[in-house]
């Protein structure tokens, strides 16, 4: 029987949540995920700006940011360097971001908050951040 291939046992479970999850997904609004995603960003931005030798490099006006953000510390302009800040992140902090080549003024690590993340853990990112910084210096 070439004709008929067996992909295994199906997910019937996973299917059957379909409906529940985009009923979930109509209620939560596309406007109170784009609102809490923007007060996530801006909870760290702002303590992370705190720290000095931060470099926060989106926009802060209304309408041309959402969660995403990227930065620089003081001294980082290539790939390489923001690799280096993307690793301890991960490998000491546990902390998942995204090493950019900069299309103008050089790299930069990206930060992307879910809408599951607490301010606790933003709160370990920018401890983080803080204790890269001093140990730079």
């Amino acid at each position: 029987m070439s004709s008929r291939v067996y992909a295994g046992t199906y997910n019937f479970a996973a299917t059957l949540t379909v409906p529940r999850a985009i009923s979930f997904h109509n209620q939560l609004t596309v406007e109170r995920k784009q609102t809490r995603l923007r007060f996530l960003r801006n909870y760290w931005v702002t303590r992370a700006r705190e720290i000095g030798g931060i470099e926060i490099l989106t926009p802060d006006e209304e309408g041309r940011y959402g969660a995403t953000t990227s930065f620089r510390l003081a001294g980082m302009h290539t790939f390489e360097d923001a690799k280096k800040i993307q690793g301890l992140l991960v490998r000491k902090y546990r902390i998942l971001t995204v090493a950019r080549k900069g299309i103008a003024k050089g790299a930069a690590v990206r930060v992307t908050p879910a809408l599951y993340n607490t301010t606790a853990e933003l709160d370990q990112l920018v401890a983080a951040l803080n204790d890269i910084r001093n140990n730079l210096v």
